[in-house]
């Protein structure tokens, strides 16, 4: 319980027992029970919409793999609802590249991580007084790199719709980033969307403000709901999926986020994605999307279900939306903007012409693919790096993009592929002697040539792989694997986060400096 302390929720608990917003005030006593949105109040509303739509429609719409059960919807209490705070554990995999592709955070995303994990400590704390918290790590890790993007292309305070909002980890981001951005999260699973509720209402008993709108709030009281397109400064829009479409204001979104979402959603509700795009998009907005681009087999996803196959660049591209930035970061990572728009017009200007001329998402895999692969042999002979480079002579990607590279390192070996998959004993010794920093493994057979490497020289010693699209494999030595100090251990309380101390309840909620102005 020390990080509670650390951002002293006793004090909290106190401040907010002078504000206003009666409902919120009921989450933070907990003897009563957090608030959170009524499960009849969203299974009913869903189903109601699900019974206006055609069968197979209504059967493939508002929903998380939909036809699959999963935790996404079903929870038997508050404490269960906390570990969908550290989501991106799902990621863990992938974690080693993730961190040493961030590298060095600058003292702002530190001061930014402390925040954020201080917000879900007193989250955590208000769902149940067991103790209870995630790690949060993971998704530091990736919304720090998410924002690192998005900021690239536009300033905040920002106008941001976020579809498929998870467990409200870009609302609480955007807050913390700028209170006055404008947030609009979408999602249609009730645990998610009843953390997003719980997630507004915590930041409204905070700051003593009202500034968040929960769609399904008016729908229960018949009541009209504010309209976003007149959204004051800071203000919070929560609106199921079965509500979106009917709500989004034209071109009014500076930033439209689609996280690990394409493939998560059925075909309808895909559509439904392009379609609040389309309408929402501002003229100089941007379209951010994490993930792949197109489903690499759609039929008998784990057995159970038919994925959509639909590809957003062609879709967006009808609508006069294009691709202007893209490269695998990690994961897949494409930013789209409005043909003629400033963004579209300043990525023709760095030379983008290609890219924003894609047609469809294999068009900008291959080109991310191959911008992988030259970004990392640059960065090796910037390093200074050793590598041993495994390939045959005639290979078009080795001769193309590999052997060209190699001069420029501190020192390399090419040794063959063929006789590296043969059992040479003489290529196996020059390898073991070398004492490389990355072993370049090109070669249709990589994979089976990555694990006689790895068994030769030690999977320890070379703990990070390396690979997108191109039959190109990386190899990093672990001497050449660097993270960032505070991703070394769990992160469940901003105490877990190494360096000045944790931050102050006013540096969390700013407008929870003073109470008396609460009032």
């Amino acid at each position: 319980m020390s990080g509670v302390a650390a951002v002293d929720v006793p004090r909290f608990l106190k401040l907010t027992t002078c504000l206003p917003h009666d409902r919120c005030r009921a989450a933070l006593n907990p003897s009563s029970g957090p608030f959170m949105i009524d499960k009849a109040i969203f299974q009913t509303s869903r189903d109601v919409a699900r019974m206006r739509l055609p069968e197979a429609e209504a059967r493939n719409s508002f929903g998380y793999y939909i036809d699959i059960p999963n935790n996404w919807e079903s929870y038997r209490s508050p404490e269960e609802l906390i570990g969908w705070f550290g989501i991106h554990v799902t990621h863990i995999a992938q974690f080693p590249e993730l961190t040493q592709n961030l590298g060095a955070l600058t003292p702002e995303e530190i001061s930014w991580a402390r925040r954020y994990t201080a917000f879900f400590d007193i989250a955590s704390q208000m769902l149940a007084t067991t103790g209870v918290r995630c790690d949060l790590r993971y998704d530091i890790a990736e919304t720090l790199t998410d924002w690192r993007r998005i900021l690239k292309f536009k300033q905040l305070p920002a106008r941001i719709l976020d579809f498929g909002a998870g467990c409200a980890r870009q609302g609480v981001s955007a807050f913390l980033r700028d209170p006055g951005n404008v947030y609009v999260a979408v999602d249609g699973t009730l645990a998610a969307y009843t953390l997003q509720n719980f997630v507004f209402a915590l930041i409204d008993t905070a700051t003593g403000g009202r500034g968040s709108f929960d769609l399904l709030d008016f729908e229960a009281a018949q009541a009209q709901p504010p309209r976003i397109g007149e959204a004051r400064p800071g203000s919070r829009f929560h609106v199921p999926v079965w509500l979106i479409e009917d709500q989004v204001p034209s071109r009014f979104f500076d930033v439209v986020l689609a996280s690990h979402v394409l493939f998560e959603l059925s075909g309808y509700d895909f559509m439904r994605l392009i379609h609040c795009i389309d309408r929402g998009l501002a003229d100089d907005g941007i379209v951010y999307v994490r993930g792949e681009l197109n489903a690499v087999d759609p039929r008998d996803f784990f057995d159970a279900i038919d994925l959509h196959s639909y590809e957003i660049v062609p879709l967006l591209r009808q609508r006069g939306i294009v691709p202007i930035h893209c490269e695998h970061d990690t994961y897949l990572t494409t930013v789209f903007a409005r043909e003629g728009s400033a963004p579209h017009r300043a990525a023709r200007a760095r030379g983008e012409r290609d890219l924003t001329a894609a047609q469809s998402g294999r068009d900008l895999v291959l080109d991310a693919g191959r911008s992988f692969v030259l970004a990392k042999l640059q960065q090796f002979a910037a390093d200074g790096w050793r590598a041993v480079a495994i390939g045959d002579e005639g290979e078009t990607f080795f001769e193309e993009l590999v052997r060209p590279a190699l001069p420029k390192l501190a020192a390399a070996q090419v040794l063959s592929a063929a006789a590296m998959t043969a059992g040479d004993a003489d290529q196996r010794r020059k390898i073991r002697e070398f004492d490389a920093d990355v072993v370049i493994i090109c070669s249709h057979d990589g994979v089976r040539i990555q694990a006689l490497v790895q068994d030769m020289l030690g999977r320890e010693q070379f703990p990070l792989q390396l690979h997108y699209s191109y039959p190109i494999f990386f190899l990093i030595r672990d001497r050449r694997v660097r993270r960032e100090a505070i991703f070394d251990q769990p992160i469940r309380t901003a105490a877990d986060i190494p360096g000045a101390r944790p931050p102050r309840l006013h540096e969390i909620f700013p407008e929870a400096a003073d109470p008396a102005s609460a009032r």
